[in-house]
């Protein structure tokens, strides 16, 4: 009996790993904006331009992550709309003259004093994950579109990509979500560290604004 277990055990085990989506996108620091350096700025909101059940990569199911199917991107309203609260807290923790904070109800009213507005838009999905009743894990990296809109120009000034990955190796109770708040993240590190995006929010020198 013993050595029928033995045999189903390792026979399940080829399929324990989830394999690796080979993605290597570095981590920058972002630039940390000195007391009245920066040009006020507003986030508007992340928006999604993924088709919905687009193929992103491989999925595998149960606590073994057997291969089951192809991943597909399925992007839930309230998943998307919280990732615009990261982009205002890494804004805000890194000193930037933000207007509208995380979580305020007013931040509509605030995008109309900003001297810019800052969106995103997600414009790629890379993903292998396994999924179970204890939750989800594997990798996810996302490719975000950054624009930024010069409120008195009334143009897109800058058009920026970066991007992000995150890794699970075990199961998080919180499921998928994680992940893509993670990568998010990264990608939003990536783009406060972009030399562009740092000289377009620094405010000119007082003698330059006099002239």
């Amino acid at each position: 009996m013993k050595k029928i277990f033995l045999l189903f055990v390792i026979t399940l085990l080829p399929g324990c790993a989830v394999e690796s989506i080979n993605r290597n996108i570095v981590h920058q620091d972002p630039y940390r904006m000195q007391d009245k350096e920066s040009k006020s700025i507003s986030f508007s909101k992340v928006t999604n331009a993924l088709q919905d059940k687009q193929i992103i990569g491989k999925f595998y199911g149960g606590l073994f992550c057997i291969l089951k199917d192809a991943l597909r991107w399925n992007p839930r309203g309230e998943m998307i709309a919280k990732l615009d609260n990261v982009v205002r807290k890494k804004l805000e923790d890194n000193g930037y003259r933000l207007l509208g904070k995380a979580f305020s109800p007013f931040n509509e009213e605030f995008s109309q004093q900003a001297e810019l507005l800052l969106g995103g838009t997600i414009k790629g999905a890379n993903s292998n994950a396994c999924y179970s009743v204890q939750g989800a894990k594997g990798e996810l990296a996302l490719k975000i579109e950054w624009q930024i809109y010069d409120t008195k120009s009334k143009q897109v000034v800058m058009t920026l990509e970066t991007e992000g990955m995150s890794k699970a190796s075990e199961f998080n109770s919180s499921g998928d979500g994680v992940l893509v708040d993670n990568a998010f993240a990264m990608a939003t590190d990536n783009l406060l560290a972009d030399e562009k995006f740092i000289q377009l929010l620094k405010k000119a020198p007082a003698t330059q604004q006099k002239q």
